[in-house]
């Protein structure tokens, strides 16, 4: 509970638990003015894996660090760095900074990664990168979504990335096609079972709500039926590892005047 203390300070408040197969806890904890860490609960300790002022990458400083995600055993955890809006990547032996805003984006020209500013009012959190709470593999493989843009570019582009072996490969971006499913909206990207990636996707803005599946050189799209002109389905929410979806079908009121959306 808040006013607990622990080895490095008192936690004032708290925020984004997670919990691994086993059951131990992880969640990030606010300590003071600016000042943050991220535990775990371990035989009853609370034990902190990062913490404001740890060394960063390129000769910077952890400023406050925000619990993204954690791998199915608990051996890997991904957070944001919010100060230096940085995503980070951090196992039992090492720590890697995946992308940071303002970096170049691979194998497009001219482009860096940005703020993500929403093409549409969406229910969707408004994050410098989209991170799933099952988008980490144990061996701290991550899977998220990331904006860029390019130079004189409106609109930012979405792009679904895998990041592995310190290297970063784009999966699919909006404005691509999978089977046929034309992809205008990413959310809850997933790493599933066997090394399948799974990500829920969007036809039309954030409606017309599919799943998207790769399996190395596979790429499926599957629509979440029930969609007609006056039903629509929104992309999931979340994504288990065996690619089974939480998502909104609604249904969509044609006269502003009728009454409330049914969902």
């Amino acid at each position: 509970m808040t006013g607990a203390a622990t080895s490095i300070g008192t936690i004032l408040g708290f925020s984004n638990p997670r919990l691994t197969n086993d059951g131990r806890a992880y969640f990030t904890a606010l300590m003071g003015a600016d000042q943050g860490a991220i535990f775990r609960l371990v035989r009853g300790t609370l034990e902190p894996l990062v913490r404001t002022g740890d060394s960063g990458c390129a000769g910077g400083a952890i400023s406050m660090p925000l619990l993204q995600a954690v791998s199915p055993q608990g051996d890997a955890i991904a957070f944001l760095n919010q100060a230096e809006r940085a995503l980070y990547v951090k196992t039992d032996t090492s720590m890697a900074r995946v992308v940071k805003i303002g970096d170049a984006v691979p194998n497009v020209p001219g482009a860096t990664f940005v703020d993500i500013v929403p093409p549409v009012n969406t229910i969707f959190p408004a994050f410098p990168f989209l991170v799933s709470p099952n988008s980490l593999a144990p061996n701290g493989e991550l899977v998220f979504i990331a904006a860029f843009r390019r130079p004189n570019q409106q609109n930012p582009t979405l792009a679904l990335y895998r990041y592995a072996g310190g290297s970063l490969q784009e999966i699919i971006r909006t404005g691509q096609n999978v089977g046929g499913f034309s992809v205008q909206f990413l959310s809850a990207p997933t790493f599933g079972e066997g090394g399948v990636i799974y990500c829920g996707a969007a036809s039309r803005a954030i409606l017309g709500g599919g799943l998207l599946r790769f399996a190395g050189n596979q790429r499926q799209a599957q629509e979440f039926p029930g969609a007609t002109q006056t039903e629509e389905n929104l992309p999931p929410y979340a994504i288990n590892r065996q690619g089974h979806a939480v998502y909104d079908h609604i249904a969509v009121v044609l006269n502003e005047n009728f009454g409330i959306p049914t969902g």
